[in-house]
């Protein structure tokens, strides 16, 4: 492994209409080598690893790996975890430890057919590393039953469903009771 060249610089001021000197603001500069490359790597059992996250899954655990071309991971690094709006990262920044790696938790949201994406960039540079997912309902977990008529119905039938008996407006054969299956969120299955 290796370790990031760091130095940090002080500035100083100097008003023109004066002989002294002033504190300036003082940065940071890293040094990795050519072209730093990051990867997102996520647990095999995390609901993050695939391409889609079941809506209702939990947090996931992300480590970003920050390496030379030979894959060496390069410590001491800044890495900023930036989210879409509808999913969250916590912490926001990290440094890489002595392997190159920075982890962050990502929470992304639980709306069914929305993609969230989690990018995580070294410092303020343009080398980035991106994940997206899409999201998809969670197990079923509501029935919502409508009909189209008021006032006051006589049952003809019923119906079970789950071992809870339901009543079916009409004569048999109408479909005049309509149902929607739905997870905790109401996202719509099926």
């Amino acid at each position: 492994d290796v370790n990031a060249i760091v130095g940090t610089f002080s500035t100083s001021v100097q008003d023109a209409s004066s002989p002294a000197f002033y504190a300036g603001p003082t940065f940071t500069v890293y040094a990795t080598g050519p072209s730093p490359k990051l990867t997102i790597t996520f647990p095999s059992a995390d609901p993050c690893s695939g391409t889609d996250y079941v809506a209702g899954s939990g947090p996931c655990s992300a480590t970003v790996t920050v390496s030379t071309t030979g894959s060496v991971g390069i410590a001491g690094l800044p890495v900023i975890f930036t989210t879409d709006p509808k999913s969250a990262a916590s912490p926001t920044s990290a440094t890489t430890d002595s392997t190159g790696k920075a982890s962050t938790t990502w929470q992304p949201s639980n709306v069914a057919g929305t993609t969230n994406t989690l990018t995580a960039t070294l410092g303020t540079s343009s080398f980035t590393a991106s994940k997206s997912i899409t999201v998809v309902p969670g197990a079923p977990s509501k029935v919502v039953f409508a009909s189209p008529f008021s006032g006051t119905h006589y049952v003809t039938t019923s119906t079970t469903v789950g071992g809870t008996l339901y009543a079916q407006e009409g004569a048999p054969g109408q479909n005049l009771i309509t149902y929607n299956v739905a997870d905790a969120f109401g996202n719509p299955i099926g």
